[in-house]
Order: structure tokens, then sequence, then C-alpha cells
């Protein structure tokens, strides 16, 4: 047996303490002869022996728990011989590739294949072991440990940098792993890479390279000093809504050169076809960001690209694509809890005609009485309105989650006709909160009604009430509104002027549910009558819906998502194979149906990041992975060059000396209560 800590072992003098103790306590019996009791002497005589007996084992049993105690401490294990009968080589070595997208910088390609060839010309293959691990956002194994150098050398030279990201601490790890598995005298990692700085930021310090392992950097540069402009970040609309309204697409662009940028070209093309070019003035080792209007007027899908005039050789950083996907008309299920011929009483009325005015608007709306609604109701529906809806069928009811399950979206908007006990119970798997009372509104300023404050104006429904003379939204009244409960899952979106929750969210499977928790009524608020009522339940009509659109943006190296039946191609128009969906180059790849009709459009671009030129030095990731001289291993390092290895084996036997302690401890608890103190 050997012990992790041997140094607590130490502390096992300590166990003599209990035997101190017992010898500086114990009772001094004087003997004192009674004529009185001389009957009962052979009596007090087997008392005494039993007492001294059960000194003795308590004392044996304390002296045992503060050895047990330290043993524990020390961490017991059994070391055991085992034979090991792998294949021993002289060198182990695992040539650590890099081919992110920031290897494609002029000049870089070659060297990669040079660098990491030059690395295997001093193997044998009789007697050394070589493997090559290529990395972007994750290692990958090209050929495994083993001793066919000259089959590692052929896959050496095919390298090709891609367009995903940079992991250098994981690329490391898993060659780390390789070489714990293989017997060498000497084991050795080369790393080849331009050591972008931003493909270091993901190492946590939480591992070191195995005792006997060797780091060896080869740092690549590329030949020119071109690339230093990208296109960093976009944002362009992915779902929208066939509105006649203009949408913004904008990129921000970065300068990594020391000089500042004047009139940089940046083009907007959509379906091939150039529509807008501008110009950008860029301060040096700075960012700037462009911004363009469209009408997107053409359903379906609508690829486009904005493109900036420099090397197309920066890794992914010239060109950035996009979809946008529109949708003619949304459908939506306007549920009337509480109809009537009186337009101000109706619970729809205001609603109906804020969403359809006329035949041009983009909302398809369909009323029904709470009795009327049915599943195929619901089904046909991209968003459906609950317009102070106490109750629905239940049929109706698991129909709303599935919508949500698709992707839809629901709008509760609470009144006179909703019971807060039947409400929570029918909706609470698709409501965003539960609903407790209504409150009459009281502000402290002496008005009688509250006015929304507290907007998250970052949320897309409130996106254009955030821009200067675009309506404000403290102007409606609310003199009634419920108070909700539960609202930890959700999202509150705004408030009273009490700090009570006004509009909730909360995402539900794919979709989304929200509520107002006043309903669209005179005698509840003025909502209908100021003029941001129509703006805000159009974009939230239209935040609602758009996510039962079909994903269709996506970033290098993700897998694209092909239904059965369908095939795709890549930008180059090849088709790819059914096990082939992983988007491999930036550009657009249409997914065909059975037919071979187009079906969709998915837009891919290269990792954003790997544009920046910023490297680390190879000395930081030497210090930070590798062991300092006498620094204590893994526990599962394995010898190198015996033929038999130690094996640590400690079967949880501190567990079990632990258990142990605990029932010994109640043992000697037990005793010391049994025994006579004098």
């Amino acid at each position: 047996m050997s012990f992790l800590h041997p140094f607590f072992l130490i502390a096992l003098g300590g166990a003599a303490a209990p035997i101190l103790i017992h010898f500086l306590t114990r009772d001094r019996v004087q003997y004192v002869a009674f004529s009185t009791v001389r009957f009962f002497a052979k009596g007090a005589k087997l008392v005494v022996q039993r007492k001294n007996f059960q000194e003795l084992i308590l004392l044996l049993m304390r002296v045992l728990l503060a050895i047990l105690l330290v043993i524990i401490f020390a961490r017991p294990f059994f070391k055991s011989k085992v034979v090991d009968n792998r294949q021993s080589f002289d060198t182990a070595r695992v040539v650590v590739a890099d081919v992110s997208a920031s290897m494609r910088r002029t000049g870089l390609p070659d060297a990669l294949k040079k660098e990491a060839t030059d690395a295997l010309d001093s193997l044998k293959e009789d007697s050394d072991a070589a493997a090559l691990i290529a990395f972007s956002d994750s290692p990958n194994v090209v050929e495994p440990l083993g001793n066919k150098i000259a089959q590692v050398k052929t896959a050496a030279a095919a390298l090709a940098p891609g367009y995903g990201g940079t992991n250098i601490g994981e690329a490391l790890r898993k060659a780390n792993d390789l070489l714990h598995a293989v017997k060498a005298q000497q084991k050795e990692i080369v790393l080849i890479s331009d050591l972008q700085r931003e493909g270091w930021r993901y190492f946590k310090g939480d591992w070191k390279l195995a005792e006997n392992v060797k780091l060896v950097i080869k740092t690549l540069k590329p030949t020119d000093d071109n690339g230093k402009l990208a296109i960093v970040d976009a944002d362009v609309p992915h779902s929208l809504v066939l509105d006649k309204q203009p949408s913004s697409i904008a990129v921000r662009v970065a300068n990594y050169s020391d000089k500042p940028c004047e009139k940089l070209n940046v083009t907007l093309e959509l379906g091939g076809k150039k529509i807008d070019t501008q110009q950008l003035n860029i301060r040096a080792n700075g960012t700037a960001a462009m911004r363009f209007r469209h009408v997107f007027d053409t359903p379906g899908d609508n690829p486009g690209s904005v493109t900036i005039a420099g090397d197309p050789s920066v890794p992914g950083g010239n060109v950035f694509y996009f979809n946008a996907r529109v949708i003619p008309r949304i459908p939506i299920l306007l549920v009337n809890g509480k109809p009537s011929s009186n337009p101000l009483v109706d619970a729809s009325f205001f609603i109906d005609k804020a969403l359809a005015p006329d035949a041009e608007t983009p909302f398809d709306v369909k009323v029904l009485t709470p009795n009327e609604v049915t599943p195929q109701a619901v089904g046909g529906s991209l968003v459906v309105i609950l317009a102070n809806v106490g109750s629905l069928p239940t049929p109706a009811t698991e129909a709303l989650s599935a919508l949500l399950s698709r992707g839809g979206g629901i709008f509760f908007l609470p009144g006179d006709q909703v019971r807060p006990d039947a409400f929570n119970a029918q909706f609470a798997h698709v409501a965003p909160c539960k609903l407790r009372e209504v409150l009459q509104a009281k502000p402290a300023n002496g008005e009688t009604a509250e006015s929304l404050t507290r907007i998250d104006f970052d949320h897309p429904i409130f996106e254009t009430f955030s821009r200067p003379h675009h309506g404000d939204l403290s102007l409606p009244k609310f003199a009634k509104y419920w108070e909700t409960t539960d609202t930890q899952l959700s999202h509150v979106l705004a408030r009273f002027g009490d700090g009570r929750p006004a509009i909730v969210e909360r995402e539900i499977d794919k979709g989304v549910s929200m509520i107002l928790v006043s309903a669209i009524d005179p005698k509840w608020n003025d909502f209908a009558y100021q003029s941001v009522f129509l703006p805000y339940l159009h974009q939230t009509m239209r935040y609602l819906a758009v996510r039962t659109e079909l994903k269709t943006n996506f970033s290098s190296g993700d897998l694209l998502p092909v239904p059965e039946g369908n095939t795709l191609k890549n930008p180059k128009g090849e088709k790819l194979a059914a096990n082939e969906t992983s988007a491999a180059d930036p550009g657009f790849y249409p997914l065909l149906n059975k037919e071979g009709k187009t079906v969709a459009i998915y837009a891919v671009n290269g990792n954003f990041s790997e544009a920046n030129p910023a490297v680390i030095a190879g000395d930081e990731i030497s210090a930070a992975i590798e062991r300092a001289p006498g620094e204590l291993g893994d526990s599962f390092d394995i010898g190198s060059t015996s033929g038999t290895t130690e094996k640590m084996n400690d079967h949880r036997i501190w567990w079990y000396l632990l258990c142990g302690l605990l029932c010994l401890s109640f043992a000697e608890l037990v005793v010391g209560n049994k025994t006579l103190r004098h």
C-alpha cells in the first residue's frame, strides 16, 4: 500500500493522545474494609473487572479512530504491476496543423504543407510513430498515431485551410491524449499555426501537457501585408413580411492597419444584381458601420451579399452572404372573447381594424369566437390572439401547444371575461405567466391611470420606437390591468409606473408566448386611441410569426438541415451526398425538393473573428501548458520506458475507511455510554 499524501502520516503520533488522557484521568481506587459489606466483596470485584475491560475496549477504539482519520487524509492506494504489451517506439510525434480561415492569407497554405511534411522527414517507419491532427473550431485526427509515416506525409501534403474558427488549446489537448496512449522514448507535439490570438482565448488553463511530452511550435507568417480590411459583423433581416417597408442591411468593417482607409467601396447585391454602392472612411485600427435600406418586395428567398473592395484572400472578411425570407401574408387567428355589436365593447374590433384596415395589409386575419375555434383553425395560423378569452375547448388548447412547438406565437390580452383560476389552469403550459387579480391604477402623482415605463427598447417589437420622432409609448394610459405571478422564467419587456409587469414574453419550445396584461378596451385603457397602437401591434405580430420560417443563415462548419428526399448543392453547383451536409465554403447552398425545384437557399459565412491578424507569442502558449520542473503529473501519466508499469489503483479505499470511521465512532459512543464512570 502507498499513500497519495504521505506527509499526513506524521500525525499518527496523535494516536497516543487517547492513551495519555486515559492514564491521566483514570480513577484512583482505594481499598477500605467494611465489615458490613464483606459479603459483597466478590461482586464488587467483578464490577471492577468489567469496568476495566470496557475501558480497555474504549481506549482501543479511540486509538483506532485517530489512526483511521490520519490514514484517510493520507489517501491510501495499492500499486500493482501490470505488464505493458504495447509496441514501443523511439519517437512518437503528433503534427498539429492549423487549417482555420486565418491560414488562408497569402503564402500560409503552402507554408503549412511544407512545415507539416518537414516535421515528419526525420522519422523512420520501423522505429517511430506519427499522427496528424488538423484543427479549426475543433480538432480532427486525420491520421491516427502509428508507424505508417509515408501515409501521414501524404495526408500532410494535402492539407488545405478552410473557413472555420480557431481553437488551439483543444487541438493541443487532443494531441496530448494521443501521446498518453503510446509508449515511446521521446514524445513530441509539433504545432504549425499562425498563432492567431483569437484562437487561444478558449483555453481555460485547466490542463497541462504530460510530464514527458515536448511541445515544438512552428509559427507561420503571411508573405505580404494585405488583408487588413474585413467585414467583422452584420445585421440583416432573416425573416420579414411583405409590407413594402424598407429594411436595414448593416455591416461593420474593421481596419487592422496603422493607416486610415478612405473611400472604401461597399456594395450591396441581391439576386446577383448590384443594388447600391456606398463609400466608407475608417480610421486606423478602427471600425465603421455601413447601412443600406432596401424594400424586399419579392416573396420567398432573397439571397444577397455585401462586398468590400480588397484582397479576396481575407479569411471570410470581404464578402458577407445573407438570405432574407419574405412571408407574403401572415395568417392570424383572432379569438374574440367578448363579441358585441357595440365597437367600444367588442374585444376584437380595434385589433381587427389595426391589423387589416384594407386589402394591402400584410396580415390575413380570421376572427372567431372561443366556441368556434378548432384545432384546424389554430394549425392554419402563425399567430393566435386571445382577446379577452376566458377559456377555449380542450382540443383548441392542445393545438396552441402544437403551434408553439413549430415556432408560432400566442398573444394574450386578458380582460373582464377572464377568471384567474380558470385561466391559470387551462393556459398554464402556453402562457408566459399566471394572473392573480385585476388592479385599479393609483399613481402617486394623483392621475387615474398608469403608463408604460422601463421599456426594453432593444427588443424587436420596440425597435421602431427607439428612433427619434417614431412614437412615444408612454402616452397610452392604463386604468385597469392584471397583476401577474410566476414570471421568473419569462422576460418582462415593459412595466407600469408602479413596477408591476405590463408586457411579458416567454419562449416555449420553438415559439413565443406574450401577454399585455390589459384588454384593448376603452374601460381598461386608451391604447387603441393612440398613434403608437398600430405600429406596436404590427411589430408584435411580425415578431411572433417569423420564428415559423426556416432558418437559412449559417456559419461555416454548421450542419445544414436537409429534409428526407431533398438534396443540397454547394456554391459551385455540385450536389452533395446525404452525409455531406456540413457547410464547408461560404456562399449559397440551394435546397432542392424531389422534383428538383429550389425550396430554400442557405447562406453560409466564414468566421468573422478570423480576420483579426493579432497573434500570440509561442512562448506564452508553452508557458501555459508545459509543466514546471518537478511539477506533479496527472495520476494517469504512463511511464514511457519500462516494460512493466506501476498502476495506481485506489479502489476508493479512503471511502471505505471513512465508512468504517463513522461506524466505529457510533460504536465508541455506545460503549462509552455503557461504561461506568466511577
